[in-house]
């Protein structure tokens, strides 16, 4: 799954979908042609949330790799705290620490 999400995480891809998977868990991030307008943070949507153990060592691995971060420091939750960031198409995932 590590060698997928760098791939997905490299800025000028031009791909049109990915497949990240572990433990026979597989996710499909793939390209729309037409970019929905729902606001992240402010209309419901479904988030996909990835698992990081130090979500600030987490955000400084994506600030060198210059992956678009939608909170540069941790933001409290009820289950720990989260970041979130964009893929090259535009979606949000979620990277969650668990307290």
């Amino acid at each position: 799954m590590k060698q997928s999400w760098d791939l997905l995480c490299k800025k000028n891809t031009r791909r049109k979908s990915f497949k990240l998977q572990q433990e026979g868990i597989a996710v499909i991030l793939q390209k729309c042609e037409i970019n929905s307008d729902i606001q992240y943070g402010t209309q419901a949507t479904t988030v996909i949330a990835l698992q990081s153990l130090d979500i600030e060592k987490t955000i400084e691995e994506y600030k060198q790799k210059e992956i678009p971060l939608i909170f540069d420091t941790p933001q409290k939750c009820p289950p720990g705290y989260f970041t979130a960031i964009k893929d090259p198409f535009g979606n949000v995932l979620e990277v969650i620490q668990f307290d």
